[in-house]
């Protein structure tokens, strides 16, 4: 079986503060390979997230490509569009603000990697 442990001292870091602390899981900064978790896997890993750090997986893990920050989400799609190129992308991740009643998408992924890949640089 899978563990989807951080560093420990990272996770008492994080446990201790308001804000995000990087936990250097690497979910958020590189470009996913193949990953062939079974779905008690993905589901295991999915509800350590949520318990640990309040996250919400908004797509499969098998789905997920290259990470996008909201702001790279905003200069890649205005690009696209410039240029007349078609782009996909979806959000990956969240966190539920109780107060506001609303679903905080933290970063995207783009949607279809090696299809967007052939149809616009070729």
């Amino acid at each position: 079986m899978l563990k989807f442990e951080p560093k420990p001292e990272l996770l008492k870091k994080n446990q201790d503060s308001k804000v995000f602390v990087c936990t250097q899981c690497g979910e958020c900064c590189h470009i996913r390979e193949e990953k062939k978790l079974t779905e008690k896997e993905e589901e295991t890993y999915k509800s350590f997230m949520y318990k640990h750090f309040g996250i919400i997986y908004l797509a499969n893990l098998s789905d997920i490509t290259i990470n996008i920050w909201p702001e790279e989400r905003v200069i890649l799609e205005q690009t696209a569009k410039n240029k007349s190129k078609s782009i996909i992308i979806r959000p990956k991740r969240a966190v539920y603000n109780a107060k506001t009643n609303n679903l905080i998408i933290l970063d995207y992924f783009l949607h279809n990697i090696f299809s967007f890949l052939n149809n616009n640089f070729q």
